[in-house]
């Protein structure tokens, strides 16, 4: 999924007047699953397009965005840290920081 689809598919969903959420990474320290400038669209029903890394950063970016899209948060920067203790299976350890803007159209 290239940027270019990602704005069309605002586009169509702004026509039919739903709401969807873009994801964008805007910094990326240390070893991380996708660096600045990376996307994901995320829509109405839950679906998405694109991708800011998987795992728990997608997991935390697709709460969020649901909170965004029902109206119980305001569009905001989610800080994702993934320096975690090897060994513990709930925690990643690519041994980065993201921030993901997190913006409603």
């Amino acid at each position: 999924m290239n940027d270019l689809n990602i704005y069309y598919t605002i586009q169509k969903y702004r026509q039919k007047g739903e709401p969807v959420v873009l994801a964008t990474v805007v910094e990326s320290l240390g070893a991380t699953p996708r660096k600045e400038g990376a996307k994901m669209l995320l829509l109405p029903d839950g679906e998405f397009l694109g991708t800011v890394g998987g795992g728990c950063v997608e997991g935390i970016v697709k709460k969020t965005a649901q909170r965004i899209l029902s109206g119980k948060e305001s569009p905001s920067t989610v800080k994702v840290d993934l320096i975690g203790e090897p060994g513990y299976r709930e925690m990643d350890v690519c041994g980065g920081i993201m921030k993901i803007m997190l913006e409603k159209f």
